[in-house]
């Protein structure tokens, strides 16, 4: 990717994190570029391929970080492995955690305009899920509940940690290792349940 595409994604985030997804234009993004519309669309056609973007981006560079995803696939999948797997994923969550909260907040908006981006958004993000074992959309809506789960709690958590009395470090391991082991136990039922 050049390097004028990542520099309008990083503005772009910046905007949609600071102001929100629908408080930012086109224009705005444009601006903090130093750029024209015209030139800010010649790179991207919508705000909503900024959006999609950004999240493929980011994904692939939890694909990058996180690793794995081949061994998990060939060898049989096993407690251990997909635990350590999922800790490394919600890592990458918390260290993403705004780029993951624009996402839910699209997701979760019940905005007929964001329908088709409403799709897409969960689709990039659990494509590398389905490398290591098939996702039915039952599947999806479980894995999907989880992660968009954490994300939500994520944001906030340092509201909940101090009406809870508790480090907020404290806090997001509990809820960290809690959502790893329901997931865990889900994906291995599933795989269990597919296999026999």
């Amino acid at each position: 990717m050049s390097d004028t595409r990542n520099t309008i994604l990083d503005s772009a985030q910046m905007l949609f994190t600071q102001k929100g997804y629908d408080a930012t234009s086109m224009e705005l993004i444009a601006k903090e570029v130093g750029f024209t519309k015209a030139a800010l669309y010649y790179h991207f056609k919508s705000k909503e391929d900024i959006l999609l973007e950004i999240m493929k981006r980011t994904t692939e560079n939890a694909v990058s970080h996180i690793g794995g995803i081949e061994s998990l696939n060939t060898i049989s999948i096993n407690n251990e492995n997909l635990k350590a797997y999922l800790l490394k994923l919600f890592n990458f969550l918390i260290q993403e955690k705004e780029v993951f909260s624009i996402a839910l907040v699209e997701f979760l908006k019940e905005n007929q305009q964001n329908e088709s981006l409403m799709l897409k958004i969960p689709s990039q993000f659990l494509s590398h899920f389905e490398k290591i074992i098939s996702i039915s959309e039952e599947d999806r809506a479980i894995i999907l509940f989880h992660v968009f789960s954490f994300i939500l709690f994520e944001s906030l958590s340092e509201k909940i940690s101090n009406e809870l009395n508790m480090s907020k470090v404290t806090l997001e391991e509990h809820i960290k290792n809690y959502t790893i082991s329901l997931l865990t136990a889900y994906v291995l039922e599933n795989s269990a349940n597919k296999q026999g």
